[in-house]
């Protein structure tokens, strides 16, 4: 994959509990009507107290989410978060590695980070830096 004329190898599938700051990620979600799959760079999570994940990045892990909020599982946060007022949750707050723009822009639903309002569910797979032709990984 060539994001913003870098190329970067995919190679295994990652868990959404171990995403974390500084990874580099193909995302793939599939809906009834359309597949999409995107590069990102995970810059950091918001914390629920910031509507619809804006503001500052508040946590580098989902396991320092985890923590925070003492639970161990993706359905025990959302349940959680679920008794708070509307949009006042955890977002994945990434870059996208074709365009840069920035955001909160992944955010769960059944127990797993999905994206958009079809709330389809995501599968990641960790990108590593290509270099004459060798894989790096780098966190930036």
């Amino acid at each position: 994959m060539e994001f913003r004329g870098v190329d970067y190898v995919v190679e295994g599938s990652v868990q959404g509990r171990s995403l974390e700051k500084g990874m580099k990620v193909s995302i793939y979600a599939e809906s009834e009507t359309q597949s999409f799959s995107e590069g990102y760079e995970i810059l950091g999570f918001s914390g629920a107290a910031q509507k619809y994940g804006r503001g500052k990045v508040q946590f580098d892990s989902v396991k320092d989410v985890f923590k925070v909020n003492n639970v161990c599982s993706l359905n025990a946060l959302e349940k959680l978060e679920n008794e708070s007022k509307n949009g006042r949750r955890t977002y994945v707050i990434v870059k996208n590695m074709k365009t840069n723009q920035q955001g909160p822009r992944l955010y769960l639903y059944k127990g797993c980070w999905v994206l958009g309002s079809e709330c389809s569910k995501i599968d990641f797979y960790r990108l590593f830096l290509m270099l004459n032709g060798l894989k790096k990984e780098r966190h930036t």
